[in-house]
C-alpha cells in the first residue's frame, strides 16, 4: 500500500509539473492592432532633476512637463496610416521660477505639431513625412524618443515565449547632426498575466545612447539675430523602463522608464563679428510616465 501510494503521489506530482511547464511553455504572439478611424491618446509625464556645470557655476535643473499625442488610423492595412498630433503640452520649471503650468503650444511652431506615419504591425516606422518625433528641434533633447511617443512599440515577428529578447536601433532626430546618433533598446518578455481583465505583457527595456564629437549646424535664434553652434564632445543616455502591453486590443497600456542622461557640451555663440563660447556638463536624471487612452485625457478633439 505504501508504495502505491507512494508511486501515485510521484504520478501526481510529476504530471502537475509536466501541466505547469506546458502553460509556462505557451507561445505568444504580439502584434499592433490597427482599425479604420480609431482614434488614441498617450498621456506623458515627464520630469527631470540633475544640474548643469558651466565653468564653477553649478545650476541645478528641475522640470516636469505633460503631454498629450493623439494618433488617428487614417487606413488599416499592413502597412496601416496614422496621423501624429501633440494636441497639448504643458511645462513647470520651478529652477526658472516658473511655478505654475506654461501652455507650450504657445510657443511651439503649431506646423510641426503633427506628421503622418506608416507603420505595420510590429510596430517598424515604414515611412514619414516628418522626423519621427515630436521633442523640440533642439539637439540632444531626448526626453521624448520614439519609444516614448507612440502606443504601437517594436514587437518580435512570430510566437515567442517569456524570457524571449528582441532589439531595436534608430536614428535620432537631431536636426543638422555631423553623424547619425544612434538610440539601441533591447525588449525583454518578461511575463504575461492578466490585468484588469486583459491578457497584458510585462516587458523590460534597455535603452542606450553613447554618441562622441558630433557637431550641429548654426541655428538662429528667431529675432535675435545670435546664431548658435554646438559641439557634443560626449553624449550619453542610459534608460531602464517597463511596458505593459494589452495583448487583447493591440497597445501599449502604459509605460514607465527611468533616464540618465550625460552630456559634454560647447556652444559657440555668433553675433556679428563677436564670438562667445560656453562649455557646459549636464547631469540629469529623466522619469517619464505614460498611459494610454481611447478619449482625449484633456477633454477636447483632434
Amino acid at each position: 500500500m505504501t508504495g502505491h501510494l507512494l508511486f501515485r503521489t510521484a504520478f501526481v506530482v510529476l504530471s502537475a509539473t509536466l501541466f505547469a511547464a506546458g502553460l509556462q511553455a505557451q507561445p505568444y504572439t504580439l502584434t499592433n492592432q490597427y482599425h479604420d478611424g480609431q482614434q488614441a491618446y498617450m498621456k506623458l509625464t515627464i520630469y527631470q532633476q540633475g544640474s548643469i556645470q558651466a565653468g564653477a557655476a553649478n545650476n541645478p535643473v528641475e522640470a516636469t512637463s505633460e503631454s498629450v499625442i493623439g494618433y488617428t488610423t487614417v487606413k488599416a492595412g499592413e502597412p496601416a496610416s496614422l496621423k501624429v498630433k501633440l494636441e497639448s503640452m504643458t511645462a513647470v520649471i520651478p529652477t526658472l521660477g516658473i511655478r505654475e503650468p506654461v501652455d507650450m503650444m504657445k510657443i511651439l511652431n503649431p506646423d510641426d505639431a503633427s506628421f503622418e506615419i506608416s507603420i505595420n504591425q510590429q510596430g517598424e516606422v515604414v515611412e514619414s513625412d516628418k522626423p519621427v518625433a515630436l521633442s523640440t528641434s533642439l539637439p540632444g533633447n531626448v526626453s521624448q524618443s520614439p519609444i516614448q511617443m507612440r502606443p504601437y512599440p517594436r514587437l518580435p515577428k512570430g510566437e515567442v515565449n517569456p524570457g524571449h529578447v528582441w532589439h531595436e536601433s534608430w536614428v535620432m532626430p537631431f536636426t543638422g547632426a555631423s553623424k547619425p546618433v544612434i538610440a539601441h533598446a533591447t525588449y525583454t518578455l518578461d511575463k504575461v498575466e492578466q490585468q484588469d481583465g486583459v491578457e497584458t505583457a510585462v516587458i523590460s527595456s534597455d535603452t542606450l545612447i553613447d554618441a562622441k564629437d558630433v557637431d550641429f549646424e548654426p541655428m538662429n535664434s528667431s529675432g535675435t539675430g545670435i546664431a548658435f553652434k554646438m559641439h557634443y564632445a560626449e553624449m550619453n543616455i542610459a534608460g531602464k523602463g517597463v511596458i505593459l502591453f494589452d495583448m487583447t486590443n493591440g497597445h501599449v497600456k502604459s509605460y514607465e522608464d527611468d533616464m540618465k542622461i550625460r552630456q559634454v557640451m560647447s556652444a559657440q555663440s555668433q553675433l556679428g563679428d563677436s564670438s562667445f563660447d560656453n562649455e557646459q556638463s549636464i547631469s540629469v536624471r529623466t522619469r517619464t510616465r505614460a498611459e494610454y487612452h481611447s478619449d482625449n485625457p484633456n477633454g477636447g478633439n483632434q
